[in-house]
Parts: structure tokens; C-alpha cells; sequence
């Protein structure tokens, strides 16, 4: 699933101006410091990526998706260790969200751990079985694990799920 970024017209020259300051007594400023968060990491500014969400962390310490945002900022930086601890404070904070537990076990198969890897797949899969991603994650597992009739089933699974989404897009 996609992420929607709505975001308040001039919300990040404010946060920009207000970020190291008092930012602000407003009820959702947590959330929209991770959007801008999100919006900076998907421009490339990482560094101003991982300063809106870690203010929000400061406004809501409970903001799931800002944890899951600086693992994958961690992640991308090859900080395994510290991604791991924001994606399983993500997935203990909103135990329904796939992602962090995507994440999580993305880390784990690159660390050649591959039956954990599939725990968190199988277990991220379940929280949404409409992932063309997750069952490409769960082919891979498969294949790693020498279940090669299994892993094709799930590609070719994961290869109609995305051109479904794909025509739902388009239309």
C-alpha cells in the first residue's frame, strides 16, 4: 500500500523555522512532522528526514510510523542494530502494521537468518495479504530454503497481485 502525504500549504518552511525551537502546541504537529519527514527522506534529505521524525518523537513517543521511518533511515545507512530496535518499537507500538515487521525481516534475510526472515514475512503477510512485495519476500524465503516450486508459486503470486494493483491504479 502506498503512502498519501497530506501536508498543511507552507507546513515545511514552518517546521523548517520552528524545528530546533518550541515547535508547537497543536494536536497533530506529531503527525505532520512525519510527513514532512517522509516527504524530506523521499527528496533525499535524509539528515532533515531524521530530525522532523525525531521531533515528533519528542511530541508523541508512541508515533509508530516515525520509529519505523528512522529504522529505514538507519537501515539505508547500514546501522542494522539501530533500524532493528525502531522497527520492533514500531511493530510494538502498532502491532497491526505490516511494515515494520517487513522490515524487520528484510534485515534478517540480508543477515542470512532466513527462517526468522519468514516469521516476520509470514507474520507481516497476514497483517496484509494483498502485499505483492510480501510475497516476493516469501518467494525469496522459499528459494533460500531450496522449496523451489514454492518460491515460483509465490513470485508468479506476488507478479499477479502487482498487475492487479496496477490496473486499479489506472482506472
Amino acid at each position: 500500500a502506498g503512502v498519501t502525504l497530506r501536508l498543511q500549504p507552507g507546513i515545511l518552511e514552518r517546521h523548517r523555522q520552528q524545528r530546533d525551537g518550541d515547535l508547537l502546541a497543536g494536536g497533530d504537529d506529531h503527525i505532520q512532522l512525519a510527513r514532512v519527514g517522509m516527504l524530506l527522506d523521499f527528496m533525499g534529505q535524509r539528515d532533515e528526514a531524521r530530525r522532523e521524525f525525531e521531533a515528533a518523537l519528542r511530541l508523541n513517543p508512541r508515533l509508530s510510523v516515525a520509529h519505523n521511518n528512522l529504522g529505514v533511515l538507519a537501515h539505508g545507512e547500514g546501522r542494522q542494530a539501530d533500524a532493528m530496535e525502531h522497527y520492533r518499537e514500531a511493530s510494538r507500538l502498532n502491532p497491526d502494521d505490516p511494515e515494520p515487521l517487513r522490515n524487520l525481516g528484510l534485515i534478517l534475510l540480508d543477515q542470512g537468518d532466513v527462517a526468522d526472515a519468514a516469521r516476520h514475512f509470514e507474520a507481516a503477510y497476514a497483517r496484509n495479504p494483498d502485499s505483492a512485495d510480501l510475497l516476493d519476500d516469501l518467494g525469496t524465503v522459499a528459494l533460500r530454503q531450496g522449496r523451489a516450486e514454492e518460491a515460483v508459486a509465490r513470485y508468479e503470486a506476488a507478479l499477479a497481485d502487482a498487475d492487479a494493483a496496477d490496473k486499479r491504479v489506472e482506472e
